[in-house]
């Protein structure tokens, strides 16, 4: 057994190639997503990479791409994207056929995707990034809050494009939930509702989002006071257990909640935290839109709805582009480390037309 110096803290590939009880040129080819490895390997030597903190060594794949690559290669700025949700679309940061791979290769930047678990030494990792001369760190999709506390940040410029549970000191690019609600608001106006009912879902770890939301519903009932507006619907998301109970206790007390206040104050819209408040009025026998209006506040367009309910998607590719933009910004005047004061990037979310919300008359 290789016995390593108490002096380093660097994870080689030989090592995570003990650990996974593979070869070193099976984990060489499962890294870099080259030769014929399974899905499952591939994902485990990735998994593992992850939990002890791994850090690819920019010069020496730099070294083996021109071994087999004539064309000269650019000298880029390596930069880290941080995620720890579902691996699902990461395929645009992680491939280098992917779209925002290349738009931050137009920029200069190199992209490498990391995937922060429980498990990630934080403050390894953050050593061996700055010893690999990464100037960035792009976090994105943390839903969750995470223990940066021993982070050294200040090697880093950072921005953060993601929803959060916590509020991270640092350049911050998003779509505004309060200005969602405006927009769901003034849409219900321009096309004739008069009695607009918002029915929400709070995270179970409360989020800024989720905060901003409900104060912006607030606020405009309260302007709206002397036409006796529709207080919202608000309850908490379940947590996993819940929702996959057998039983169906949580799904069918939120059903009966949620349509006990639909009953009470009538509204001639819903604006819907999702396209779940749709189903369940459906489910109820309430014509849409012949009865009621409805628009969601997300992915109008998600599985079999695509071409039914009408809402705001988010602009992820546009949030994702602003990120990479913002990051050269900071790399290229020198602006490291936690900012005296953050500047929050705010972007426009996509309306999406279907049948849900016509025009009242019409």
């Amino acid at each position: 057994m290789r016995i390593k110096s108490a002096a380093t803290s660097v994870v080689t590939l030989e090592d995570i190639a003990q650990k996974c009880g593979l070869s070193l040129a099976t984990v060489c080819y499962a890294l870099r997503g080259t030769g014929t490895i399974s899905a499952k390997t591939r994902q485990r030597v990735e998994s593992m990479a992850a939990q002890m903190g791994y850090i690819p060594n920019l010069n020496a794949s730099a070294l083996a791409q021109s071994r087999t690559m004539a064309a000269p290669q650019v000298r880029t700025v390596p930069v880290a994207v941080f995620h720890h949700d579902v691996d699902e679309g990461m395929v645009a940061w992680k491939s280098p056929d992917g779209v925002m791979y290349q738009y931050a290769l137009q920029m200069g930047l190199s992209i490498q995707v990391f995937k922060i678990q429980k498990s990630t030494n934080l403050r390894v990792l953050g050593r061996m990034l700055s010893a690999r001369g990464f100037k960035g760190i792009i976090l994105l999709r943390f839903t969750e809050p995470q223990d940066f506390t021993h982070f050294p940040w200040e090697h880093f410029a950072v921005v953060f494009a993601s929803r959060t549970s916590v509020d991270m000191p640092f350049d911050m690019v998003r779509c505004s939930p309060g200005n969602l609600i405006r927009a769901a608001f003034q849409k219900t106006q321009e096309r004739g509702y008069g009695r607009p009912g918002v029915a929400l879902l709070q995270h179970r770890v409360p989020m800024i989002d989720d905060t901003a939301r409900i104060g912006e519903v607030l606020a405009h009932n309260l302007l709206h006071v002397n036409e006796q507006p529709v207080p919202p619907f608000y309850k908490c998301l379940p947590t996993e257990e819940e929702w996959h109970d057998p039983s169906g206790k949580y799904q069918d007390d939120y059903g009966k909640s949620f349509f006990h206040w639909f009953s009470t104050h009538q509204p001639d819209v819903v604006i819907g935290f999702s396209v779940n408040f749709y189903f369940l009025l459906k489910s109820n026998g309430v014509s849409i839109p012949e009865t009621v209006g409805y628009l969601t506040l997300h992915n109008p367009s998600e599985g079999d709805n695509s071409s039914v309910i009408s809402g705001f998607q988010t602009n992820e590719s546009i949030n994702n582009r602003v990120a990479i933009e913002r990051i050269h910004f900071l790399i290229t005047h020198n602006r490291y480390g936690i900012p005296d004061s953050r500047q929050e990037i705010l972007t426009t979310p996509l309306w999406v037309e279907n049948q849900t919300l016509p025009k009242r008359g019409s």
